[in-house]
């Protein structure tokens, strides 16, 4: 968003008030040190690929990359999210030489126990550790408060396998967990101009059915009863949420003051990807990518960097470390997860690293692309390829002769 400060700091002479940059055309890039989008390559390694490598792509990418070239870069790199020197310090350094064992290190291992992190944000790489951490934490956070644990299965879109009872008592990811109170995030966007999108945090109110169902639940009086776990025969109609706004989204929903509405999120169209990952699933040959149908709101007791890409938050449990499956963990998905928090207090691991994986995460070095792409422009912000060019080779050499060095270490 571009707000009024901005404006003003870049309004030409000459030009008013309302001309956002004075009439200049300036695109907001964001941070390149942080996640790509999801599904399509970042400007700077298409520029890179063009300019460096010399690769051809379409006609698309060539017109795209012609304008870009004529654009003046200036590069904001203040730290505004960490009010502690010693963070910003470390944050900082991952930006160029990439996180030190002693400042991973100095993250501790969270005491669940502690009220103040016994429900915290985890922070996750994969779905499948999102999806079982989810699961505990619903019915930890039911039983902690006395309150019903409503469970239903989810659904093929397209029934790629059977799934027999057996399968979904293994998988916690087959499962829609729902408990009054808990924190959730919308996955749809259903009404962007009201906040109603795609990663709005929300949370979970009550279960409505279709009108003449016979599994009608009267939540006050469920709640009111305490714990207790329930299994649904068939999804309900549509979740109840309560989410923050400044105006009512939708005709009919409850204002329940300071604006805040509940919305109804249907099933809908809405669906999540998930494949099995137990060792009875692979056994049984189950292992493959699955399209479950599902409202469009899931829980928020962990979720994964993408999804926390781009949020402030006082605490942060990490679920990360050294594994063999993808997504592997890399300086990118690091920094995101390192700079959610404003002090590096606000940090725990969920179990306790070892220092074999401490000295593995900080061998994560910058993309030798965004390497190239930051030294490819001359003093006055404009692009130069045979700088970006020398840049990269010189890189590209450099991490060669390491990795020859570390070869040579492991045979002695």
């Amino acid at each position: 968003m571009i707000d009024r400060l901005m404006t003003a700091a870049l309004t030409g002479p000459g030009a008013t008030g309302d001309t956002v940059f004075g009439g200049r055309l300036v695109i907001l890039a964001g941070d390149f040190h942080q996640l790509p989008p999801v599904g399509a390559i970042p400007l700077h390694k298409l520029l890179i690929k063009k300019d460096v490598l010399g690769r051809v792509g379409n006609s698309t990418e060539a017109r795209a990359l012609a304008l870009l070239r004529r654009f003046r870069r200036f590069g904001l790199s203040e730290q505004q999210r960490s009010v502690d020197p010693e963070h910003t310090r470390a944050t900082t350094a991952m930006r160029s030489s990439g996180a030190s064992v002693a400042d991973l290190g100095r993250v501790a291992v969270v005491n669940m126990r502690d009220e103040a992190w016994r429900f915290a944000p985890i922070a996750t790489i994969s779905r499948v550790e999102m999806s079982v951490i989810n699961a505990r934490q619903a019915q930890n956070f039911a039983r902690a408060n006395n309150l019903p644990h409503i469970r239903w299965r989810l659904t093929q879109k397209r029934e790629r396998v059977n799934l027999a009872d057996e399968d979904y008592g293994n998988e916690p990811g087959l499962w829609f967990d729902f408990v009054p109170g808990a924190p959730a995030m919308m996955m749809e966007n259903i009404n962007p101009v009201h906040a109603l999108a795609n990663g709005t945090k929300c949370t979970l109110v009550s279960l409505i059915f279709a009108e003449g169902a016979d599994d009608f639940m009267d939540m006050p009086a469920l709640v009111r009863g305490g714990y207790t776990e329930i299994v649904l025969e068939r999804p309900p109609h549509a979740v109840a949420v309560l989410v923050r706004g400044t105006a009512p989204p939708v005709d009919g929903t409850l204002d329940r003051g300071g604006g805040r509405f509940v919305v109804p999120v249907t099933r809908g169209y809405s669906t999540i990807k998930y494949t099995p990952f137990t060792m009875q699933s692979m056994l049984k040959g189950l292992r493959v990518e699955l399209e479950l149908k599902t409202h469009g709101v899931q829980l928020a007791f962990a979720l994964t960097d993408y999804k926390l890409q781009g949020e402030t938050l006082e605490r942060l449990i990490l679920c990360i470390g050294k594994t063999t499956a993808k997504p592997h963990l890399d300086l990118t998905k690091l920094y995101v997860l390192f700079t959610r928090v404003r002090r590096g207090d606000g940090l725990r691991t969920l179990r306790k690293l070892t220092l074999k994986e401490l000295e593995w995460m900080a061998t994560k070095e910058v993309p030798i692309e965004l390497r190239a792409f930051d030294a490819g422009f001359d003093s006055d912000g404009m692009w130069d390829a045979a700088l970006a060019k020398a840049a990269y080779e010189a890189e590209d050499a450099r991490r060669s002769k390491g990795k020859g060095k570390g070869k040579d270490a492991a045979k002695k």
